[in-house]
């Protein structure tokens, strides 16, 4: 018997998102492919008539498919494989116990539309992603100008406004240091990148980087004729594992195999202030400013300055 594709199986259970409607799924196809067979969790917020959580199940074989709703009669939907919670995707607690209970792989927002429920639901829901999974939202398109007033809710931005910040951060890699905290920083260091559909968004997470893989990275970072990889190895310990003393190691190492090179102590220097060691910090910086260039002087010396006053 011949397979169907996505987009057939869409046609078939009847869901707008096909071909026939919002053309989702030719798409959606290329991305969820590998997940096919993989016993995954998928939610999809918005259950409407079940048709698309019927396509999940036949294209999805060892998934379970987590429909959410805020109407009681999307319960008659639930079956093998098909679970049903009712709830509203604003809800914070609601949303907690969900992702406390399951893991989710792919999330599909098809919910409200609204710009304040898909912000919200965006904050909770993505940060609980599994590693290597995606984030959808679909019909911006009740995100237009002329439409807005009827969909932006209780926020006090749009929803094209919020995510096309998330995209510019993700290009330049860089915040605004004064919004570098909390939900921005977290997306700057775990978005791994963005697509943009016909009326919908979706944004990968990045795959979770073990420890073992760092550990056998350290040695090719040992034989790299410039300090660069074994400085890049340092933070991807500080941001993706959150790990202050590996990286402060893999930087010591860096500085004691490129013992000329002015930034690698300045890396150490900055890593040696997060553990509180202001005295070594101060030394490695010390070091720094005598090797530094003339350019690079005035930054490394108000650096060495800073350092002082938290000596007393």
């Amino acid at each position: 018997m011949r397979e169907y594709s996505l987009d057939e199986l869409g046609i078939i259970a009847g869901t707008d998102k096909s071909s026939l409607g919002v053309n989702y799924l030719r798409q959606y196809e290329r991305i969820f492919a590998e997940f096919r067979d993989s016993s995954i969790n998928i939610f999809e917020i918005g259950v409407l008539n079940g048709a698309s959580l019927s396509m999940w199940r036949t294209y999805f074989t060892q998934a379970m498919i987590v429909g959410i709703d805020i109407h009681e009669g999307s319960r008659q939907f639930a079956g093998d494989r098909v679970e049903i919670e009712i709830g509203s995707q604003d809800d914070p607690g609601f949303l907690a116990a969900i992702v406390q209970r399951r893991t989710p792989t792919i999330v599909i927002d098809d919910g409200s539309h609204r710009a304040d429920h898909m912000i919200f639901s965006f904050e909770r829901l993505f940060p609980a992603l599994a590693p290597g999974g995606c984030y959808v939202i679909e019909d911006f398109f009740g995100q237009q100008p002329q439409r807005l007033k009827d969909w932006i809710g209780t926020s006090k931005i749009s929803a094209d406004t919020y995510f096309g910040d998330v995209i510019r951060q993700r290009l330049l890699g860089w915040i605004d240091p004064a919004f570098d905290a909390g939900m921005p920083h977290y997306l700057l260091h775990h978005v791994e990148r963005i697509e943009i559909l016909n009326g919908a968004l979706v944004i990968y997470k990045g795959s979770r980087i073990l420890s073992q893989d760092l550990d056998n990275v350290l040695a090719l970072a040992k034989r790299c004729k410039f300090s660069y990889s074994l400085t890049a190895l340092s933070i991807t310990w500080e941001h993706s594992l959150r790990n202050i003393p590996k990286a402060l190691e893999v930087a010591l190492i860096a500085a004691q195999q490129f013992p000329d090179e002015p930034w690698v102590h300045v890396r150490v220097s900055q890593l040696q202030e997060y553990l509180d060691d202001f005295e070594g910090a101060l030394q490695s910086q010390l070091r720094a400013i005598e090797l530094a260039t003339h350019d690079q002087r005035d930054s490394f010396t108000k650096r060495r300055d800073f350092l002082h006053t938290k000596l007393g």
